[in-house]
C-alpha cells in the first residue's frame, strides 16, 4: 500500500482554483503553478477582518499592495518523491536510507504502508529576501 501524503492538499489556497497533483512513474516530480493569484480579501479575512466594508482604507490599500507585490515575487514549487518505508513502530517512521520521523500517530495511520510520498514546498527565495528586508525597515503596515 502506498500513502500519498500530499493528496490531502486538494486545493492550494494561493492559486485560487483547484489543482490536481499527480506522481510521475519515476516517483519524483516538481509542481510549479503557472499563475499565483493572491486575493487581498482573503488575506484580510485570514487576519480576522469579518466585515470588509468596515476596514480602514489604509489597511485595504496596504493589503492590495502586498498582494500585488507577492504575485510579482512568489515562485512556488512543490517537490515530491516516493520513498519506500523500512519500518513503522509505535512512534517512528523509518524511510529507506535511514531517515526517521517521530510521531505517535504513525502506528495508527501508517500501519501496513510500504511507501510514502515526501513533499517539500517553497514559495521561493525572493519572498525570504523581501520579508528580511521589510523586517529591517520595520514598517508595520507592510
Amino acid at each position: 500500500m502506498t500513502l500519498n501524503i500530499f493528496c490531502i492538499f486538494s486545493r492550494l489556497w494561493f492559486l485560487g482554483e483547484e489543482t490536481n497533483l499527480g506522481i510521475s512513474d519515476t516517483g519524483y516530480g516538481v509542481f510549479r503553478p503557472d499563475v499565483v493569484n493572491i486575493r487581498p480579501d482573503r488575506m484580510l479575512r485570514l487576519h480576522g477582518y469579518r466585515d470588509l466594508s468596515k476596514i480602514r482604507p489604509v489597511i485595504v490599500k496596504t493589503a492590495e499592495e502586498v498582494a500585488a507585490r507577492a504575485e510579482e515575487i512568489l515562485a512556488p514549487e512543490v517537490h515530491y518523491r516516493r520513498v519506500p518505508v523500512e519500518r513503522v513502530d509505535s512512534e517512528h517512521l523509518t524511510l529507506a536510507g535511514g531517515l526517521v520521523f517521530t510521531n505517535r500517530a504513525f502506528a495508527k495511520y501508517l500501519a501496513g504502508v510500504s511507501e510514502v510520498t515526501v513533499v517539500v514546498a517553497t514559495m521561493g527565495k525572493a519572498l525570504d529576501d523581501e520579508v528580511i528586508g521589510l523586517m529591517e525597515e520595520f514598517d508595520p503596515l507592510r
